[in-house]
């Protein structure tokens, strides 16, 4: 099965007149990549856990890949740098730093839980292009490979660019802030 027409899309909107989160990210069709075994695995065990309750406490170190397509050219727009503990369900936390062009180094801080294939992250901070963001990353399962699995995301976030003012003492006081 070919996933080559498969391909993130990248929407910018920046909203004049706003406080602070001005500008829009929305990105659809990103795929992570979560490789557990063979020649390249992207995690690795840090803690074992408790073998009799299904190794509850688990810990493990991720620095998961995240492509714009699934095509063999996909382009590495950013790694899920952090870690992951089986807290009965898998908690996450990682920062997200982004590869590609526009926002290289810039990152997205992410923390939330994974249950079943289908589920949410939440974006809870960000810098350089994405200082100040918050919004939700929309997690599927997409496909089991012979040594990992793929998820496609969907990211939705508001920032505040990076060239724009902070508000100040005046505005708060003329939006009734």
């Amino acid at each position: 099965m070919s996933h080559s027409h498969l391909m993130a899309n990248f929407e910018i909107t920046q909203y004049q007149g706003a406080l602070v989160e001005n500008t829009r990210l929305y990105v659809d069709k990103l795929y992570l990549r979560q490789i557990w075994s063979g020649d390249n695995p992207n995690q690795t065990p840090v803690i074992e856990g408790d073998d009799t309750r299904k190794e509850y406490g688990r810990t493990l170190v991720n620095n998961w890949a995240i492509y714009d397509s699934l095509a063999e050219d996909a382009e590495l727009v950013a790694n899920a740098r952090g870690i992951h503990v089986n807290a009965v369900d898998w908690y996450n936390s990682f920062n997200m730093v982004f590869m590609n062009k526009r926002f290289k180094n810039s990152t997205l801080e992410v923390m939330g839980v994974t249950i079943g294939g289908k589920g949410e992250w939440a974006i809870v901070g960000g810098t350089g292009e994405f200082r100040m963001a918050r919004g939700v990353i929309d997690r599927t399962f997409f496909d089991r490979t012979s040594d990992g699995e793929i998820m496609e995301l969907t990211i939705e976030a508001f920032y505040r660019a990076k060239n724009s003012p902070a508000p100040t003492k005046t505005d708060e006081k003329n939006n009734n802030v």
